[in-house]
């Protein structure tokens, strides 16, 4: 088959490996560089080793061809991810895998048949896909026999006000809301010697928040205020937890949210607007919960981490069934929510086979950070599960 897949990230990388193996005809279309949002947290170290982020198909290639693999049991910055396995898997498959960057896929849909017609029908599944692409202001429109969506939630962040909704002044704000881990060395001027508000509870909140302390012990009086919906100690921890790096940062977040006075703590509160002037962001902050009063923030930058959410705008014309709370594929949020992936430990979880890729439009298939919609349980662990699954349902060519 004709193959398109969208994103050229860990899991589109290397669904395209496994689908050439395979005998299909694949076209990957990645709408900046290969592995573009890795590159952009390139400075980050993973929790989860080599061993957890490279498949056994992927290493065989690199192996064959002579390449060097890194000892499974280091953890690996995004930037390495990119450099010494993505990018030499890309140059193995070239001439064989047809990579397409700056590559954007505006949507996808049936040729001949609307949204509409032909509801579970079996004709659905002989009619081409039709997507249209867009690739330095020009578009074209290519099709495809099936179709892997992999394209990620990373150009999606969600909003940083109570509920999840946009606050007054949220979007005026613009970039000057940074709502990623900012490599705080490249962007010491922004930060430095600043008063800095981090909002969320995730793992990227804490990072952002221990990489401004260090600021904070290198330059002295950065002000750092932090805000979450839950009242005090953010952080599950993990008994014996196998990842030392999440196990710090956990334990760090918990002491900040406690009586730490290297950060002002705001529990139990949510943001409901913000004001830019010239030389201030003023935040106001509310109680999530009827006791408490609302207040006041005055800082020079805001580091928004309340995580990131799918585009499903680009499969609007096909008969995809979304979870009406995650927005990722139904069949996989139900499998999340009724077993494994419930756990606190995303180390518990497994992608749960075939059944759950399985969606109303035949041969169209999520995978990926895409695939768990709003959770942020993913690893790119259970993306390699899933484009062993994948393997299963396509079949060889």
């Amino acid at each position: 088959m004709r193959i398109g897949v969208i994103g050229g990230g860990p899991v589109g990388v290397e669904c395209a490996l496994r689908l050439r193996m395979l005998g299909h005809t694949v076209s990957v279309y990645e709408a900046g560089r290969i592995g573009q949002n890795v590159r952009e947290w390139g400075h980050v170290r993973m929790f989860s080793p080599w061993s957890l982020n490279r498949s056994e198909a992927g290493s065989s290639l690199l192996r064959d061809a002579g390449v060097a693999l890194a000892d499974g049991e280091q953890f690996p910055s995004g930037a390495d991810y990119v450099s010494a396995y993505l990018m030499p898997l890309v140059r193995e498959m070239r001439g064989d895998v047809r990579m397409c960057e700056h590559t954007r896929v505006v949507s996808v849909a049936r040729s001949g048949i609307l949204k509409s017609e032909e509801i579970g029908g079996g004709a659905r599944h002989g009619s081409e896909f039709r997507l249209l692409v867009e690739h330095e202001g020009n578009e074209r429109n290519e099709t495809a026999d099936a179709v892997i969506d992999a394209g990620g939630v990373w150009s999606q962040a969600n909003w940083a006000g109570i509920g999840g909704a946009p606050v007054p002044g949220e979007r005026a704000m613009g970039e000057r809301i940074e709502r990623r881990v900012p490599d705080l060395g490249q962007c010491r001027e922004r930060y430095a010697q600043k008063r800095v508000l981090v909002v969320g509870a995730g793992y990227s909140a804490i990072t952002n928040l221990a990489g401004l302390l260090a600021l904070r012990g290198e330059d002295a009086p950065t002000q750092l205020h932090w805000v979450t919906l839950t009242p005090n100690m953010p952080y599950q921890l993990i008994e014996d937890d196998p990842l030392p790096a999440r196990a710090a940062l956990a334990a760090l977040g918990n002491t900040l949210a406690g009586d730490d006075a290297r950060v002002v703590f705001h529990g139990g509160v949510g943001v409901s607007a913000f004001e830019e002037r010239r030389d201030a962001v003023r935040v106001r902050v509310e109680p999530v919960c009827a006791e408490g009063v609302a207040s006041e923030i005055v800082v020079d930058e805001v580091l928004s981490n309340t995580g990131f959410r799918p585009d499903t705008e680009v499969t609007r014309e096909l008969q995809v069934h979304h979870c009406y709370a995650t927005e990722g594929p139904m069949k996989q949020a139900a499998y999340l929510l009724a077993g494994s992936g419930d756990s606190a430990d995303c180390l518990a979880q497994v992608a749960g086979g075939a059944a759950v890729l399985r969606n109303p439009e035949p041969d169209f298939y999520i995978v990926g950070a895409k695939s768990y919609g709003r959770s942020s349980a993913f690893l790119i662990r259970l993306g390699l599960e899933q484009v062993d699954a994948l393997s299963e349902l396509v079949g060889p060519g």
